[in-house]
């Protein structure tokens, strides 16, 4: 039974005490100020009760940004993949902690975060990014919803920067990728790799963790089974490719890069062990091949492919845009959307539509013949 207890003030003011006692036996307190409000939590704490729940969750909520940052991420350490659980940390540590770490859950308002939102977007950010720090955010007040230490969350109704809806971004031609491959011939085999990836679509952490064994030249294809990333804390992390469909099989359809594959094969220290890697890592401090190293595609791409693009009078991209001329040369060459997106290793071919859609051919001739053979058929 929850009782309603009336307390003098200093001053001459009330303040009015909610008593209670819960399951396990233990006397509880929660004061208000206002008469009304103490007597609506009393009436909530006698239902939770009569139900059999615990009522912990009404006490004076204190837990700060902080303490349900590691609340969460401790939750999660056993759920996520090791790469999403550290950029959850970065996301944290680097603008949610310094701006609301020290606050406590049930002090911040929707317009402290709205306006929080637009500082990181007028700071520069990229609305997917600005997206990323809100949800990181949100997440802490659904769990502390879910804990039963808050019964709203101010994270509702937020107005965030909207997305670019252009599509853009740098793609190869088949002979800008031979011109950059050309550069990067002075330091083997990373004129090979970029057409690779160029060719094949493969995300940078299935490139680091590809193994020789699951590379079938003579069958031209390989096959998806692993990834490699660094991870913070922790060096190199091996684990299974992103989501269900990325674990697949990628056709080689370039028999000049089969060949030069071959080639490659053969400078390998030792192909036939089991887990060997298809491609190198570097020594620390020096060029010197690694096999027992995972290839860096951070340090490739800061200390020879951002050098290697301006030498091949190139626009600047990422590597991750080589993955982008994959696609663009599929579709280019005629194969279908749901083809190119099995190849990608898309959770669907909504994704891959929603991406490349601006890609696929517009030349209707063929479906102009086939709508009319059909119309011929219905007025014969």
């Amino acid at each position: 039974m929850a009782h309603v207890r009336e307390v003098p003030r200093k001053g001459g003011k009330r303040a009015y005490e909610v008593r209670w006692r819960d399951l396990a036996g233990k006397n509880s307190q929660r004061t208000f100020t206002v008469r009304r409000e103490a007597e609506r939590f009393a009436a909530r704490i006698e239902n939770e009760l009569a139900a059999g729940d615990d009522s912990h969750h009404a006490l004076k909520n204190r837990k700060t940004i902080q303490e349900a940052i590691d609340a969460v991420l401790a939750a999660d350490r056993h759920r996520l993949k090791p790469r999403t659980l550290d950029s959850y940390r970065k996301i944290y540590g680097k603008r949610i902690t310094e701006k609301f770490g020290n606050r406590r859950l049930n002090t911040l308002k929707r317009g402290e975060i709205q306006h929080w939102i637009t500082e990181l977007a007028g700071d520069g950010l990229a609305a997917a990014t600005v997206k990323h720090h809100y949800l990181a955010l949100r997440k802490l007040f659904k769990w502390a919803i879910r804990e039963r230490l808050l019964t709203h969350d101010p994270c509702e109704h937020i107005s965030l920067p909207r997305r670019s809806t252009s599509n853009e971004y740098p793609i190869l031609s088949v002979a800008e990728i031979q011109r950059l491959a050309e550069v990067l011939e002075d330091t083997p085999p990373y004129g090979l790799l970029v057409r690779f990836m160029a060719y094949t679509g493969l995300r940078l952490a299935e490139v680091a963790g590809l193994r020789v064994s699951d590379v079938e030249l003579g069958n031209r294809r390989l096959f998806v089974r692993q990834t490699a990333q660094r991870i913070t804390g922790r060096g190199w992390v091996l684990g299974a490719p992103k989501s269900k469909r990325s674990t697949r099989e990628v056709p080689l359809l370039d028999s000049r890069l089969i060949a030069d594959l071959k080639t490659h094969l053969l400078t390998h220290p030792d192909p036939g062990r089991s887990g060997a890697l298809f491609w190198p890592g570097r020594s620390p401090g020096s060029r010197e091949l690694d096999y027992d190293r995972m290839f860096d595609g951070a340090s490739f791409r800061r200390n020879r492919f951002s050098t290697a693009l301006i030498q091949a009078k190139l626009p600047k991209m990422r590597l991750h845009d080589l993955r982008h001329t994959a696609a663009s040369l599929w579709l280019a060459a005629g194969f279908q959307p749901y083809e190119v997106s099995r190849w990608l290793g898309h959770a669907s071919v909504t994704t891959t539509d929603t991406i490349y859609g601006h890609l696929y051919p517009t030349n209707y001739r063929d479906h102009m013949e086939k709508f009319e053979r059909y119309m011929a058929r219905e007025t014969d």
